[in-house]
């Protein structure tokens, strides 16, 4: 189920940067840790590899990719954003200013990965 008809880019990772956590592009045009939930920055999509600072990191922005999940978890079926540990995801629970990632296809516990549909990154409000 994971990583399905992927859309990616190529981006240098500003900091160190966890495959499957969810990235943002700074000021300087590199990527780096998608802020903690409540935020309304715009998300570029979810890492796909590794990257310490300075290396090159694959983004996906559209498809179905792997993502790890936050102490809260990710539930199939739920609309998911980003969590409260940088970079991780979880359910949007009654969240009212939020920016969703996409929907989950498969559930998961903390630290384990769930899949989800990327579908955008606009706040919902």
């Amino acid at each position: 189920m994971y990583d399905q008809n992927l859309q990616t880019i190529t981006l240098i990772a500003a900091e160190d940067i966890t495959a499957y956590t969810a990235v943002t592009v700074n000021s300087s045009g590199l990527a780096a840790v998608a802020p903690l939930a409540g935020t309304s920055v715009a998300i570029v999509g979810v890492a796909q590899n590794d990257a310490a600072a300075g290396e090159a990191v694959t983004v996906a922005y559209a498809g179905v990719t792997k993502a790890l999940a936050s102490s809260v978890g990710i539930t199939a079926g739920q609309i998911v954003r980003v969590g409260t540990v940088n970079g991780e995801m979880e359910d949007i629970g009654a969240a009212t200013t939020v920016v969703k990632l996409g929907l989950a296809l498969a559930s998961a516990a903390s630290g384990k990965y769930g899949a989800v549909l990327l579908g955008g990154s606009k706040p919902i409000s």
